[in-house]
């Protein structure tokens, strides 16, 4: 197990992944909204900019997609890997 900090808080790594270049960031974390608010503590919760969905298998990521869009407002952009 790899342990690691952020802001100041002992945080455990799960696994790593691969996200592309950025002008912006050093590195990404993936983490659910909860450990996000505390690690941010100064952003607002419902004030999401990114998120990550993890499909069982069998489960067709164009129809689960198409689903959600009916549920979601039109700023809210799906990609898939």
């Amino acid at each position: 197990m790899v342990k690691a900090e952020v802001r100041r808080r002992s945080i455990k790594v799960g696994g790593l992944f691969t996200l592309g270049a950025s002008f912006g960031a050093d590195g990404n974390l993936i983490t659910s909204d909860v450990n996000f608010l505390r690690i941010f503590n100064n952003r607002q919760r419902g004030l999401i900019d990114i998120g990550l969905i993890k499909l069982k298998s069998g489960y067709n990521p164009t129809l689960v997609a198409g689903k959600l869009r009916k549920y979601l407002s039109n700023d809210v952009k799906f990609l898939q890997s």
